[in-house]
């Protein structure tokens, strides 16, 4: 348990600079949503293009 508690306040430490700066904070979640985003328009579009195969392909 005591290695858990250690490890944890440094972390919140790292994090409190980083909130302080709303700029920052916008830019990581800008950053989370396009790669969200990017993932899910990869998928959609290899499906698309595995759907559109198998039609023409039978």
């Amino acid at each position: 348990m005591s290695p858990q508690s250690n490890k944890r306040p440094p972390t919140k430490r790292r994090n409190q600079p980083t909130a302080s700066s709303p700029l920052v904070r916008e830019q990581l979640a800008r950053r989370k949503r396009w790669m969200i985003v990017g993932i899910v328009v990869g998928v959609a579009v290899v499906v698309a293009i595995g759907v559109g195969w198998w039609v023409l392909s039978h």
